[in-house]
Formats: C-alpha cells, sequence, structure tokens
C-alpha cells in the first residue's frame, strides 16, 4: 500500500459512508461492491429447502403482482425489463441503442420485501417472454431457431465454433453483426451483446470468450483515442466488465492498458485512483477463506467473490451446469447413477485433486495417467499414482480406486469396484466390461500419451457440509463437455464446468471457503418431446 493512501478495505468503508463525488464514479463503485445478505436474499435456495406453505403463498403473490405488470399500460416494457433483471436475456436490439425510460408515476411498482416473491416473479418473466417469442432461449443456441427448417438446422451443428453459431443465429438482424463484427460496436454494445449471449449461450464458454476479446479491443483502442473520448470508454467498459465478469476482467485490461499509456494519462489515472494495480487488490485473487463461490442454475453462472465484512467484490465468473432439473432430491447413499438435481445450501471448500471413482468405470483411472502399451503390443497399460504401471485392458486389468488393488472383470461380483460400477437404474442390471485398445487409441491411430476418459476430468472441487461430512456432489469437467466449443451439459447432480475454469476457480478458494448453491425450478435448455424427435431425425437422417 502506499504510503498515506487508505487502503481498499478502509476505501470501502469510507464509500459506504460517504457520497462519491462524481456520477462516474459513483456508478463504478455501486457496480463494483454487492451487498452479501441482499446477494443470498435474491438467490434462495429451492423447494427442498422452503416449507412448501412459502413456497405457495409466495407464488400467490408472485401471480398477482405478475398479472397487475401485464394489465399495465407499460406492461410489456416492463416484461423486458424484468427480463434482463432475470437474467434471461434482452430482446429486442433497439433496445441496446435506445432503452426506454419509465417514469414511477408510469409504472406498477414491482419491489416486494420477500425475496422469495421476486425469485418466482422472474420465474413468471421467463416463462412469459419464451411463450411470446420474445427471447431466444439456450435450446436455440444449441440447436438453432425454432423456426428454422431441417436443411438449416443441419447446417448450423455445422458450424465448428461458438462464435460462428452466433452470428448464424442472428445472420437476420444485421444491427446485431455489424455491432459484434466490429472493435468499437463490441465495446459500445458489451452489456448487451453479453446479456444475449448469456441467454442464448448459457451454459458456454462463449459470454466469456467474447468478454476476453473486449478487454483485447480495449487494450488496443483506448490508446487510439481522444483523451476524453478514452476516458469515457473506459469507465463505461470496465464499469460493465467488472459487474459481469468481475474484477480480474478489469485487472488483465489495466495491466494491457498500463503497457501503452503513460502515466499522466487519464485513464491510468482513474486506474491509479482505483487502485486496481495495487498489491492489496492483487492480493484479492490469491487462495483465501475470504474468497467465497456461488452458483445459481438460474443464470448458469458460477461466481466468485471476495469477502470484506458484509460486503462482496466480484472476482471472476464461470459457466457452469448442475443436475436435471427434474432429477429427483438429492440425498446421502442415492447409487452414483441416479440422476439428482443438484441439492441448494451452504458447504466448505475442501480440496482441489484428481478423483476416482469406484462408481464409474471410466473413473477407476486418473486423468492425465500416461499410457503404453505391454511388450507383446496386445494390450495398454497405465502409471498409476504410486508410480507403478498396471494393466489397464482386458480382463487382467487392475485397479486401485478403494484400498488394495483389484482385478474386478476377473473377481466380478466378488469386487468391490464391479459390483459398484454396475448401473442398477434400469430394468435390468448393466455390468461394467473390459477395457480395450479402442479406448486408448485417438483419432489418428495411435496409442493415446495419457488417460482422458475420467467422469470427473483432471480436476475436482470437494465440498463439505455445515457438519464437515464430505460431499458427493463435486465441481468437476466431463469428458463429453470439456472442450472450449461445446455446452456444458446436465449432470448428474455434480456441477459440470470447463477444465481451464476448474484451475482458476480452485486457484481463489482455501479450505473453509464459502461455496453456496441455488438451484434453478423449471429448465428451459430441454427440448420438448416432439423437438426432441426432430433433432434425432436429422442426426441420424
Amino acid at each position: 500500500m502506499v504510503e498515506g493512501r487508505p487502503s481498499l478495505r478502509e476505501e470501502t468503508y469510507r464509500r459506504q459512508q460517504e457520497i462519491p463525488e462524481t456520477e462516474v464514479e459513483r456508478n463504478f463503485f455501486s457496480g463494483m461492491v454487492v451487498d452479501r445478505a441482499r446477494f443470498e436474499a435474491d438467490h434462495p435456495f429451492g423447494l427442498e429447502v422452503a416449507p412448501v406453505a412459502t413456497v405457495e403463498r409466495r407464488r400467490k403473490q408472485a401471480q398477482s403482482l405478475f398479472q397487475q405488470i401485464r394489465q399495465s399500460k407499460w406492461g410489456k416494457p416492463l416484461m423486458g425489463l424484468m427480463g434482463v433483471l432475470a437474467g434471461v436475456g434482452p430482446l429486442v436490439f433497439e433496445r441496446m441503442q435506445n432503452r426506454e425510460s419509465l417514469s414511477k408515476d408510469e409504472t406498477v411498482e414491482v419491489a416486494n420485501d420477500d425475496p422469495g416473491v421476486q425469485y418466482e416473479m422472474k420465474r413468471l418473466v421467463l416463462e412469459e417472454l419464451i411463450a411470446s417469442g420474445e427471447m431466444t432461449v439456450e435450446q436455440e443456441g444449441r440447436f438453432g431457431r425454432q423456426r428454422w427448417d431441417q436443411l438449416r438446422r443441419l447446417a448450423y451443428q455445422d458450424f465448428p465454433t461458438l462464435t460462428s453459431k452466433f452470428e448464424y443465429l442472428h445472420d437476420d438482424q444485421p444491427d446485431i453483426i455489424a455491432a459484434y463484427g466490429d472493435p468499437r460496436g463490441r465495446l459500445d454494445n458489451y452489456r448487451s451483446l453479453y446479456i444475449m449471449m448469456v441467454s442464448e449461450f448459457k451454459h458456454s464458454s462463449l459470454p466469456y470468450q467474447f468478454s476476453d476479446q473486449c478487454i483485447e479491443d480495449a487494450v488496443t483502442l483506448i490508446p487510439s483515442l481522444p483523451q476524453s473520448e478514452a476516458l469515457t470508454v473506459y469507465n463505461s467498459f470496465s464499469q460493465e466488465l467488472m459487474q459481469t465478469i468481475g474484477f480480474r476482467a478489469v485487472r488483465e485490461m489495466a495491466l494491457g492498458l498500463a503497457q501503452s499509456l503513460p502515466a499522466e494519462h487519464p485513464v491510468m489515472q482513474q486506474i491509479k485512483k482505483h487502485a486496481w494495480l495495487s498489491d492489496e487488490a492483487a492480493g484479492w485473487l490469491k487462495p483465501q477463506k475470504e474468497n467465497s463461490s456461488y452458483f445459481d442454475q438460474v443464470t448458469g453462472r458460477v461466481r466468485i467473490y471476495h469477502n470484506i465484512g458484509d460486503q462482496m467484490i466480484l472476482l471472476d465468473t464461470f459457466p457452469g451446469n448442475g443436475g436435471p432439473a427434474d432429477g429427483v432430491a438429492w440425498e446421502r447413499g442415492l447409487p452414483a447413477q441416479v440422476a439428482v438435481r443438484t441439492p441448494d445450501g451452504e458447504f466448505n471448500f475442501s480440496r482441489a485433486f484428481e478423483k476416482k471413482s469406484a462408481s464409474w468405470q471410466y473413473s477407476w483411472v486418473t486423468d492425465t495417467s500416461p499410457l503404453r502399451f505391454t511388450q507383446d503390443k496386445q494390450n495398454v497399460e497405465y502409471q498409476d499414482e504410486d508410480g507403478k504401471w498396471r494393466r489397464l485392458t482386458g480382463e487382467e486389468g487392475e485397479f486401485t480406486v478403494m484400498g488394495a488393488p483389484q482385478k474386478p472383470f476377473k473377481e466380478k461380483k466378488k469386487s468391490s469396484l464391479y459390483n459398484a460400477a454396475t448401473d442398477r437404474t434400469g430394468e435390468s442390471a448393466v455390468y461394467p466390461a473390459p477395457f480395450d485398445t479402442s479406448d486408448v487409441i485417438g483419432e489418428d491411430g495411435n496409442l493415446r500419451a495419457t488417460w482422458d476418459l475420467n467422469d470427473f476430468g483432471p480436476r475436482s472441487i470437494q465440498m463439505k457440509d455445515q457438519q464437515g461430512k464430505a460431499m458427493s456432489i463435486f465441481f468437476h469437467s466431463s469428458p463429453k463437455d470439456e472442450g472450449a466449443q461445446v455446452f456444458l451439459d446436465n449432470s448428474h447432480g455434480c456441477i459440470h464446468m470447463k477444465p481451464i475454469d476448474l484451475d482458476v476457480m480452485s486457484s481463489y478458494l482455501d479450505r473453509g471457503s464459502k461455496m453456496r448453491i441455488s438451484s434453478v425450478e423449471i429448465d428451459t435448455t430441454k427440448l420438448s418431446q416432439n423437438e426432441k424427435r426432430g433433432v434425432s431425425a436429422l442426426t441420424e437422417g
């Protein structure tokens, strides 16, 4: 900390007590700091936590307010505004440029002291916007627009990147494409484009890839602008970036600008004023108990916050996806193969590690374990965590997940691994079969260097409940959706994330860090049964 300058913690307190000098400063600070109690009230737990009578009361109150809004003169604009506040997306592009302003006398008062009622209101607004066709939901980001014919949907599936899918999805909206394709347009319309992406591509990396692109744009563009204009662009974009992604992204931009702007430039003076490049601010990004994570299935986002007293500063944001909304309620002792809703609650960070699991055959070996052929080239071995090479393929396959090494395909029902990995959720049991060379041969026809089919990916984050018991719900990646250009699918109850995001997330947390989960009640990513059949026909044909 610079001698004579108040610490960021002291400055936070001062700003809570005083009105900042300028409108920009006030807006920036209000976007930077979140009241923890209010945030948690806005992200309530689901039906497993709240009594049924309470939920029914909230829904009746929400439906009453909702009807008032629909009958209001300003019902449609309010619906659009509430849709944005609910995190479900914009959806008329003109609002990006010309936002409608509503006077207090002409609006319906929708504020309510019960955050649970507000939560139910968001659900009703979401359903209404989807039904009216005013918004595009993630199923269209995944599969293409419902109004498209089969050939166009097939063409959409062939696009290799999320960026190309977004452009094709909006190819009939030239204003959006023009803004998206221009560096200045991206910065001027960043928040609106971001909101659109987190609606249509919610469980993907696209909104975050887009944010990284905008940071690069800002670092290149801002130094080329007149100083007053540069400051305006910086203030606007940095505020929006802080609110959508967090401090890590703002600091990354500041570091980039510091490489090309002189210290006396107004932008650098603003960065210095906020102390984004100070050692104290850098300390927020280090693992510590004061950092906490919040996973909200309503938005499909995992957020990391740094806690200062009763306030929180958003550090970083990642995509995440949990169990199916129509799954059974999680409880201890359920077979791992049962798809459950991700449980709501407050938990504590325990550790990040390479996970093995007895219940999932492909997780008997940790990701990144080296592979090699046996001397006769007929089988494949893997190097276990203890450094020993063990047989992977065939009935002689040997694995160490629970205690001593086992040969489950030879011992069969005598093996705890064999029994744990047997899926008994259907009408008849499905038993694990021995691995063969097809499991380890890459697309180039050669043996892969390492095992990469573990169901929990290269890194998992384990939580403990408030009683200190380890949870069977993990934050982890999955081989099927680890790629940067694919959507995260529903899990069996855990939270799916990208491997690189898990690495960054775990670097913020320390043992005992708070981890809060608030789950969604309606699933907008699923297709109806008719739509599923339609997509199946396309892919099979």
